[in-house]
């Protein structure tokens, strides 16, 4: 079997198949966050970031259920007695009843589910299948019927999620995503205010193996930023951007995006694959895998990646939009806090002198604010 090291593929096809290989024919992988697409819940349209997108929608329809029953009172069913019958009348909040059977299979380890989806799984998680595809069925205790049960855990939802501590829980997720995304916006308006031109770089990292332990892969993180210091690969670097993430098929990965002086170096998507193959050959002894966002980044619905001008609104405002996103993450899944940091960024270096242009401290290029 053939595979072209430049191409692209799916990453469970590709961790099948690696053994049948030769090592060097396998560097580039494809992240869930390598595809950029649109999904509509409720006819409201998300830009959603990942290949699982069927698993992104009953997220998003998951956590928007969870909304809604908290800002009012309504019952999911209607139920009425007719000449000793029950009616079941479905009402809005018994739409997403697939949605709700999936969040509550999915597997949740080294992954932490939002305050909404943990109140969620928490009542959920104990109920079979039955309960969300049968709502006549009877439950076996009083004559009770699923959805008068599942009326009933719509009012544990309500009783627990407006309580001060919830409340309080969710204000604090919100205000970390808001405190990262703040920070990162700061650094890389600083890094813009002293540099006219900026190739700003994404690689993804993973691994050809997915079951790596936290430690190992923090490891290899320090390794990397280690060996930055005296690689001459790096010496434009101006700066860096990290995130940290677990997926369920392929394990914790990390997002790079990396800031390079735009006067020294032009050939972003040339240069990205030589990082990606540092990591690949050397950082991880082969271990590891790469996506080079930058071969591919015509195809981003929001491009902030290439050699990015000062002045250029557009590609400013794209960029600061993929910090947003990668912080407002946070607020819906996040790697368990007991492994540390999760996102963060490299120290701004010393400006260069130069007697040409007109200094832009303090200033950031007009355009839209990004916020969560």
């Amino acid at each position: 079997m053939n595979i072209d090291d430049e191409e692209f593929y799916n990453y469970d096809e590709a961790n099948d198949i690696y053994e049948e290989l030769d090592e060097k024919s396998i560097y580039e992988w494809s992240t869930d966050d390598s595809e950029e697409f649109l999904c509509t819940v409720d006819g409201k349209i998300y830009t959603v970031v990942g290949s699982n997108k069927k698993m992104s929608e009953d997220l998003i329809a998951a956590e928007a259920f969870v909304q809604a029953v908290l800002k009012n009172n309504n019952p999911a069913y209607e139920i009425t007695i007719a000449k000793g019958k029950k009616k079941i009348t479905p009402l809005p909040l018994s739409r997403h009843m697939e949605e709700l059977y999936r969040v509550s299979c999915m597997n949740w380890i080294n992954l932490e589910p939002s305050e909404h989806l943990k109140l969620l799984l928490k009542w959920l998680i104990c109920l079979d299948k039955d309960f969300f595809y049968f709502p006549y069925k009877g439950t076996g205790h009083e004559n009770q019927c699923n959805a008068e049960l599942f009326n009933e855990v719509l009012e544990c939802i309500r009783r627990d999620g407006r309580s001060v501590e919830f409340k309080e829980a969710v204000k604090a997720r919100n205000d970390d995503a808001r405190r990262m995304h703040r920070s990162v916006k700061g650094y890389v308006d600083a890094l813009f205010a002293t540099h006219s031109r900026l190739l700003v770089l994404r690689v993804d990292f993973g691994y050809r193996n997915p079951n790596q332990s936290v430690g190992q892969v923090k490891g290899d993180l320090s390794h990397l930023f280690s060996n930055q210091r005296a690689n001459k690969l790096f010496e434009s670097m101006m700066g860096y951007v990290w995130r940290l993430e677990y997926g369920v098929d392929k394990g914790y990965h990390y997002h790079l995006i990396y800031f390079f002086h735009g006067k020294d170096v032009q050939k972003d998507a040339f240069l990205a694959h030589q990082i990606g193959v540092y990591w690949s050959d050397v950082v991880t002894k082969k271990r590891g895998m790469f996506f080079n966002c930058n071969k591919k980044k015509g195809e981003y619905w929001y491009c902030g990646i290439g050699m990015v001008d000062w002045s250029d609104t557009v590609k400013r405002n794209n960029l600061q939009r993929a910090f947003a996103y990668l912080a407002k993450k946070d607020k819906y899944l996040r790697v368990p806090s007991g492994v540390g940091r999760v996102m963060g960024k490299g120290e701004l270096p010393a400006a260069r002198k130069s007697s040409a242009g007109r200094p832009r401290l303090g200033r950031a290029a007009p355009g839209l604010e990004i916020t969560l």
